[in-house]
């Protein structure tokens, strides 16, 4: 699990610059800016054939066993 983040993370640090740019391009605080931002930065994860919530993928799978970990030494 710790590989697949590491290399979602390594591609979505490759994307920077591109992400930088459209940011500069859409400055607004408008939720009109914001949708454009948001939609082109979709477009521009799924060209990469990145999916920007699979790092957090390896997060959500450790929280259950940490929790469980948590209450058998604080119950003990």
């Amino acid at each position: 699990l710790m590989i697949y983040q590491m290399k979602s993370m390594r591609q979505t640090m490759e994307l920077q610059p591109k992400l930088k740019a459209l940011q500069e391009k859409y400055p607004g605080k408008d939720m009109e800016s914001r949708q454009m931002l948001a939609k082109e930065q979709q477009k521009l994860y799924s060209e990469a054939g990145i999916n920007p919530f699979a790092s957090m993928l390896p997060l959500i799978v450790q929280m259950p066993i940490l929790f469980a970990l948590y209450q058998a030494i604080f119950r003990s």
